[in-house]
């Protein structure tokens, strides 16, 4: 077991989200808290002080997953861009997430917890959040749709083992790219 003295009550609860994210990859939604306490090197009352059920553990995981993936999205933000801005962050973080293992992992890692029902609410929750601010965006309805579709594609494709080629994501990106500039409504 690692040691854990000295580390902060934040660091902790990383560790045990990772951990869990871990065993949930390797074993399904079966994974034990007892699994996931091993793993993350805590005791289990550890585990229970920052997550004192499964499903909180669960959800907890969710949010940790949907935060990252609006973190990704905001550090693709050009701040000098103006209609579209947040469409074409949407499109460079998911064609960049079809590149990174790890993005790979945590769409797969969703779509296991989307079974949960607090998980698909949250997941509800987080889509009206997006839906409002992409309707913001300054672009037209149709063309953004489609842009958000096939971004949408390209990034949950290792759901089902259909990942695009490294050429085929770069003629993506850049067809989609042109695809916001041209939807952009003048004035906005």
């Amino acid at each position: 077991m690692a040691r854990t003295t000295g580390r902060d009550a934040g660091a902790t609860r990383e560790l045990v989200l990772r951990a869990a994210a871990a065993e949930v990859g390797d074993h399904g939604l079966g994974a034990s808290m007892d699994a996931i306490a091993q793993r993350a090197g805590v005791s289990k009352g550890g585990l229970l002080y920052h997550f004192p059920s499964k499903d909180a553990l669960i959800v907890a995981l969710a949010d940790d997953v949907l935060g990252r993936y609006r973190a990704s999205i905001e550090s693709h933000l050009d701040p000098r861009a103006g209609a579209g801005r947040l469409t074409r962050a949407v499109v460079l973080a998911s064609l960049d997430a079809a590149d990174d293992e790890s993005e790979r992992d945590r769409t797969l890692l969703l779509g296991r917890l989307l079974t949960i029902p607090g998980v698909r609410d949250r997941v509800i929750e987080d889509n009206a959040r997006w839906r409002e601010e992409l309707a913001a965006d300054g672009l037209e309805p149709a063309a953004q749709a489609v842009v958000l579709a096939a971004a949408d594609g390209v990034s949950t494709a290792a759901l089902w083992a259909a990942t695009p080629s490294r050429a085929e994501r770069d003629m993506l990106r850049e067809r989609l790219l042109a695809m916001v500039d041209a939807a952009a409504i003048v004035g906005a």
